[in-house]
């Protein structure tokens, strides 16, 4: 497991090497913290949203229902780049908005692609419905990672370089594995880390939803909670803005995938003392 690396955003295109590593493939075996429940997930709970069984209202700046027929400038920034940890290469190719639905594709030489969102807040909700999956007729090879996270961000939303306040990777898993993971990464020692894991058909539509406040980070898919944790040790460090990643975890030999994000929708943090 490495954690996320990431240099500052140029423009509306990522224009430097190695901008935001993924953590590697998810863990065999249960991380550091794992547990909670087992949740009952298929196809018909994936209509369900933790915004609306905990009544988040409507969402905010930032969100993104993919209809406006491109990718954003305003919203979104797309990788452009070599991929994680070097592997392969991020290009602004491998991402496209295709029947309203936000589609980035990986081929079997790594090249692959990312957004991230340019509104940054610390504190907050966000929800995102997603699957990935090996391409129409794709042959075997290394899977594909794909990851919903939260990073550090600069004023205007562009991602901070090194990872000095902390990470939520609030969905990551390789393609076809079965389950999917959180990590969170603290702003000081990753031996601190907490890690979930979820059966899961990421084949199939899944909202994937994190609430983080001072005092808990908290996580749900389709609406059901997944994990609550209150350890300030895993508290980010500042503003914190969400990113949509196929990583590419070889250099090539990778099977061929495609990651669909339907929406994401971000919300302020709940009121109150929290």
């Amino acid at each position: 497991m490495t954690s996320h690396r990431a240099l500052a955003l140029i423009g509306t295109a990522v224009t430097t090497a190695a901008l935001i590593a993924g953590c590697g493939t998810a863990p065999s075996t249960p991380g550091p913290t794992s547990g909670g429940p087992v949740l009952s997930l298929d196809a018909t709970t994936g209509d369900t949203t933790a915004a609306a069984v905990n009544q988040w209202g409507a969402p905010g700046p930032g969100s993104d229902d993919f209809t406006d027929g491109g990718v954003d400038p305003t919203r979104w920034d797309v990788y452009d780049g070599d991929g994680h940890a070097g592997n392969g290469t991020r290009s602004p190719d491998a991402v496209a908005v295709r029947n309203g639905v936000l589609t980035i594709t990986g081929d079997a030489e790594g090249t692959t692609g990312g957004v991230a969102n340019r509104t940054a807040q610390q504190y907050g909700r966000w929800e995102v419905r997603m699957r990935a999956a090996p391409r129409p007729g794709a042959s075997d090879g290394d899977p594909y990672h794909p990851v919903l996270l939260l990073w550090p961000a600069n004023a205007g939303g562009s991602v901070k370089p090194g990872g000095t306040g902390g990470e939520i990777d609030f969905a990551e898993t390789d393609v076809g594995s079965g389950q999917v993971s959180t990590f969170l990464h603290p702003p000081t020692s990753d031996a601190d880390r907490k890690a979930f894991r979820q059966p899961v058909d990421l084949s199939q539509w899944h909202n994937y939803a994190v609430e983080w406040t001072p005092t808990r980070i908290a996580g749900w898919i389709d609406g059901q909670q997944w994990y609550d944790v209150t350890d300030p040790v895993v508290q980010p460090g500042g503003p914190m803005t969400p990113c949509v990643q196929l990583d590419a975890n070889t250099p090539s030999g990778l099977q061929p995938a495609v990651m669909e994000t339907d929406w994401i929708h971000i919300y302020p943090p709940p009121p109150g003392p929290d």
